[in-house]
């Protein structure tokens, strides 16, 4: 016998269920996850919106089928224009695919044991400044360690000597507060820009700009070095030339950093955050991770290689990413009109799709808001079926470092927990913050206590 559905609250007679996802986008989605499993029909003010409840149909919408659809209107704002540019993350068509080729060498598997000593290396240079027993902002500092890697992916080692991590992780709080407040209507309330968003928006893409003629004016002589493995990311984008050869090219190729500065930052360091606080929420799992990390590391830094040893690290990532996805909620605009288990999509129509909710369905992951990373010791996250664990999307539009990411991520926390044993620094309640990705909420600290 099935359980029984919830009811949802009545929708308000004129903004439908917006009121509700507005108070809490999480808790409005849990309660559509356990209402049902067909597509249910949102409607938000006056824009009906279509939610799969449904691994399979994720998996079509996203994978099989996926010629049909394409991103969705919320993403093409301009508040997502502000925070992430008009980059491969919003681009379709061939204009998408030309980005998407382009960046393909850069995640070349030859490529990979380079970018974990880089990680490793800056991690360990992180920790000099933290003292044992010290409180940090934990979600700050791992946004901060995350750009430097990707500054130094994409300049190599020639970037200011300034504090540019920490001023674009501040303008990157900044814009994400505001897109919080727009996303949350889903752009129905075309709100002008605050005073505040358009300041760090503006400082963003001066930073990008700062970065870009700063490696433009220092750069080495390419045919001075052959070994393609030390080249940075920057010549390899699309737009990029060895001058600047005039505003619309600027704007382009700044567009293209400004998507891999804020989007490949921001996954790692949301999924490293979230995981460092779940182990000091759950001390005896961290104590399974210390004595793993103790037995095939000892006292030495941990490289690419050593992550095959190291496998309830890695579940220990699976099962963060699986609990809190950096992607909490996609979707996609269907081309023409179809049919999606029993509901009529039209052209035109907007579907979401929810980590959140697919990730919490028992049928695939009993006690589903538990944190059990030992579920993931003999589960290859590539058995599950298709649509049912997608933290990094699926399909063609599959996040391109999605690989990166899950490494980075591993490695920053076997660097810490090698070292380091977190502890909360306050009992308050940490309530998940959905912007565009899924973090913790602003302010929450650490205590990291020397092992």
């Amino acid at each position: 016998m099935s359980s029984p559905q919830m009811q949802l609250a009545t929708p308000h007679f004129l903004l439908g269920h917006l009121p509700y996802f507005n108070s809490d986008p999480l808790g409005f989605l849990s309660e559509c996850g356990a209402s049902g499993r067909d597509v249910m029909t949102l409607r938000m003010a006056h824009k009906t919106l279509f939610l799969l409840r449904e691994p399979e149909d994720v998996a079509r919408v996203l994978v099989t089928e996926h010629h049909q659809f394409i991103k969705p209107a919320w993403l093409r704002t301009a508040s997502i224009s502000r925070l992430l540019g008009d980059g491969i993350v919003t681009s379709e068509g061939e204009i998408w695919r030309g980005q998407h080729n382009a960046y393909l060498p850069a995640f070349e598997v030859s490529r990979m044991p380079e970018y974990g000593d880089i990680i490793s290396s800056l991690t360990a240079e992180t920790m000099e400044s933290w003292t044992s027993g010290a409180a940090i902002d934990v979600q700050m500092e791992m946004t901060q360690l995350t750009l430097k890697v990707i500054g130094r992916l994409l300049f190599s080692s020639l970037t200011p000597k300034s504090d540019w991590p920490e001023e674009i992780a501040c303008d990157l709080n900044i814009l994400l507060v505001h897109f919080s407040s727009r996303y949350r209507v889903y752009g129905m309330a075309p709100f002008p820009p605050s005073l505040a968003e358009m300041r760090a928006a503006k400082s963003l893409n001066a930073s990008i700009c700062r970065l870009i003629c700063h490696y433009r004016e220092t750069r080495p002589d390419p045919s001075s070095n052959t070994d393609k493995g030390t080249q940075p990311l920057l010549p390899m984008m699309p737009g990029y030339s060895l001058s600047d050869t005039g505003v619309r090219n600027t704007s382009f190729l700044s567009d293209q950093v400004k998507t891999i500065v804020a989007a490949g930052s921001e996954s790692s360091s949301v999924a490293v955050s979230w995981a460092l606080i779940l182990l000091a929420q759950h001390p005896e799992i961290s104590c399974k991770l210390f004595a793993e990390l103790d037995t095939v590391l000892g006292a030495r830094a941990p490289n690419l290689a050593d992550l095959f040893y190291l496998p309830f690290t890695r579940a220990v990532v699976n099962e963060t990413v699986r609990l809190f996805p950096p992607l909490w909620m996609t979707g996609r605009e269907a081309i023409h009109a179809c049919v999606i288990g029993n509901t009529k999509i039209p052209a035109g129509g907007q579907i979401m799709t929810s980590q959140w909710l697919i990730h919490r369905l028992p049928g695939y992951f009993p006690n589903p808001d538990a944190f059990r990373p030992e579920r993931w010791l003999n589960m290859d996250p590539r058995d599950i079926p298709k649509g049912a664990y997608f933290p990094f999307g699926a399909g063609p539009r599959v996040c391109m470092g999605k690989n990166f990411a899950l490494m980075e991520t591993s490695l920053i926390l076997a660097s810490i927990c090698r070292k380091y044993r977190p502890e909360l620094a306050s009992q308050d309640p940490i309530v998940p913050w959905a912007t565009v990705t899924l973090r913790p909420p602003l302010g929450v600290k650490l205590i990291l206590h020397a092992r």
